[in-house]
């Protein structure tokens, strides 16, 4: 049976539906890339953090840790690297 979760749309949803995996993740490994996000953004790498709060977001779009580190992120001054 074909997994129809990503095409069903509804109008009242503010969240997409929460995936089981998702760029070889699943649920399973959300609190290991919190762990990977937090200590990326501590070390500087942003990108690697943000790419690790996205696919959080992706397998769980609630969870609030992904969404306030997206945030924090988003709050630092842009920096060219």
């Amino acid at each position: 049976t074909p997994d129809n979760r990503v095409k069903i749309k509804k109008d009242d949803s503010e969240e997409p539906a929460p995936l089981e995996e998702y760029g070889g993740y699943s649920q399973k490994d959300i609190p290991t890339l919190l762990d990977f996000a937090k200590t990326d953004a501590g070390k500087g790498n942003y990108a690697n953090a943000r790419k690790e709060y996205s696919i959080i977001l992706k397998l769980q779009p609630k969870n609030q840790d992904a969404k306030d580190g997206l945030r924090r992120l988003d709050m630092l001054p842009t920096v060219r690297q």
